[in-house]
């Protein structure tokens, strides 16, 4: 789930930067962005 605007930062375990921003070389910011994408893909074939 994408965080709300104006959430905290949150930093993550893997890479030790802020989530999302450790992608494509953290494999878990990798993922969280990929999640993002999925989800708009699937918003986008159900229309």
């Amino acid at each position: 789930m994408r965080p709300a605007v104006g959430a905290a930062l949150v930093r993550c375990d893997e890479c030790g930067g802020h989530e999302y921003g450790g992608a494509p070389g953290c494999a878990h910011c990798a993922a969280l962005v990929d999640g993002i994408v999925e989800e708009e893909w699937r918003w986008f074939r159900a229309d």
